[in-house]
């Protein structure tokens, strides 16, 4: 393993940074920063130069800023940050990399668990800035909006609102999300049920293709690469500018409610009465279940329920857990934007390491998913690590809009899944915390026998079959490898437990 140690002055301090050799696997033996492979100062400057956007090193004040990914467990050093403006940035970009063997990263708003989205001595492309929005007419009163890869949900919602109110995008509901790794990786929402995944939603991708050749990717055109970035994940065939999203009625009225529950033998009554009554609950019904620690330090769950209609309509189609009490707030919003405007934002900083797992009507209905989750929370805290679990609804459309969409590359956990279920630790101060992860790798064993795969956005780092957690199946996994090996031949890009990695 080749090690540096880089010296750069910000504002007058002296910052020494730990460079290591990527930790990645696959044909290459990638150039490392600092080592004759490296390119020299004038090249660099020649580089920078011919941008429309900027680069940022090492030894620029302004590293320390950009740099880091959201979540702190994973710290990675790239060697050369390029803040994209423009397609000819990518190509530029591209060029340098291949010609000096540099393995390329690709981040946008820095959500990403396992680092995927950066790595030592990559040359990362940025794509924060880059944020054009625009309406597509699809004619017969449907239409859809074209979104550069910088974008947040946060921006897309708000630009609907203004622009396009009786439309929504089926998009996250943290603002702070990016819209691109979130679509590649699978994309499911608050309005899946109503709209399906993100995948469903996507109608064409333009990308950059490692030989920096520009492609157009939909049902017509180059067909098996947008089968792959519909849920083959991001970071590995290329790199993604623009993507067209569909639209969809804006549904109007939402019954928004709330119930919250300590976590003691009255609580894991009421779960059990919501795991059973959510397993054939309204295809109107949407939303999460949060399980966690207050911050006055109180063991609790609350599950935040979305029903498209009025409060009268949802009873009638049977909200009996309204029954159990414990009801926090019943609100109605006039539409989903409402609905947006306030959901929380995830934004960083601190430690964190999840699993996930994809349950099903079984799952529920068995309520050894849910009493899974319950367990692993409410046991006894290790360290400063906190633990939480979060379960996204999924159900109706998420089922039946493949069928329209056309073939994805999704587990079909999704498709037959009733909740995308995240628990995991968070910890603020760095540290040995292998006894929070070794728990929570024990609880991910516990709770994936009853759910099936994992979603490949939210995921377990130490998981030894990822391919098949992640995809479903080895004909789905080596489809995805035929495709990388057809557009990325020489392994540019190459990150963590994406498609190729360890081939």
């Amino acid at each position: 393993m080749y090690t540096a140690t880089v010296l750069f002055s910000a504002l007058g301090i002296g910052l020494m940074l730990p460079f290591l050799a990527a930790e990645v696997e696959g044909k290459n033996s990638y150039c490392q920063y600092e080592q004759s492979c490296w390119p020299n100062d004038a090249e660099l400057k020649a580089f920078s130069d011919s941008l429309d956007g900027f680069m940022i090193t090492p030894n620029s004040f302004l590293y320390p800023s950009f740099y880091p990914i959201n979540n702190r467990r994973i710290i990675q050093y790239p060697g050369i940050i390029v803040e994209v403006a423009s397609e000819k940035d990518v190509v530029l970009s591209l060029q340098l990399a291949r010609s000096h063997n540099i393995r390329v990263s690709v981040i946008s708003t820095g959500h990403e668990y396992d680092g995927r989205n950066s790595g030592n001595s990559t040359l990362q492309l940025s794509f924060r800035v880059m944020k054009r929005k625009s309406l597509v007419d699809l004619g017969g009163g449907e239409s859809a909006i074209r979104v550069e890869t910088g974008n947040t949900w946060g921006d897309v919602h708000e630009f609907l609102f203004v622009n396009k109110r009786d439309k929504i995008a089926i998009g996250g509901a943290d603002r702070t999300v990016g819209v691109a790794g979130w679509v590649l990786g699978g994309g499911h929402s608050p309005f899946s049920s109503l709209g399906g995944l993100g995948v469903d939603s996507a109608l064409e991708f333009d990308m950059v293709l490692a030989n920096g050749t520009t492609i157009t990717a939909n049902k017509d055109e180059n067909t098996e690469i947008f089968w792959a970035l519909r849920g083959g994940g991001g970071g590995t065939f290329g790199v993604v500018l623009n993507i067209t999203f569909k639209l969809h009625d804006n549904p109007g009225l939402i019954q928004f409610v709330e119930q919250g529950f300590p976590l003691d033998e009255s609580g894991y009554h009421a779960l059990m009465v919501f795991s059973q009554w959510l397993s054939n609950a309204s295809d109107k019904v949407s939303g999460y279940l949060l399980m966690g620690t207050s911050p006055t330090g109180t063991k609790g769950f609350l599950w935040l329920l979305l029903y498209r209609g009025s409060y009268e309509d949802f009873v009638k189609e049977g909200y009996v857990i309204g029954e159990l009490g414990n009801v926090l707030a019943v609100s109605n919003f006039s539409d989903p934007y409402e609905f947006f405007a306030i959901a929380a934002a995830d934004v960083g900083g601190t430690s964190t390491y999840i699993f996930n797992s994809l349950i099903g009507k079984e799952g529920l209905q068995s309520n050894k998913s849910l009493t899974e989750a319950f367990n692993y929370v409410n046991g006894d805290a290790v360290g400063s690590a906190s633990r939480t679990c979060t379960g996204t609804i999924l159900g109706g459309a998420v089922a039946t809009a493949g069928k329209i969409s056309g073939a994805t590359a999704i587990a079909p956990g999704f498709r037959n899944g009733l909740m995308s279920m995240t628990c995991g630790s968070s910890w603020a101060a760095p540290g040995d915390n292998s006894a929070a992860e070794k728990l929570a790798d024990e609880a991910a064993a516990s709770l994936d026998k009853y759910g099936n795969g994992q979603y490949y956005n939210e995921p377990q780092s130490n998981l030894p079959d990822w391919q098949t957690e992640f995809w479903g199946s080895d004909e789905t996994y080596d489809r995805l490898l035929n495709v990388k090996k057809a557009v990325d031949p020489d392994y540019l890009f190459n990150c963590f437990h994406c498609v190729g990695y360890s081939d």
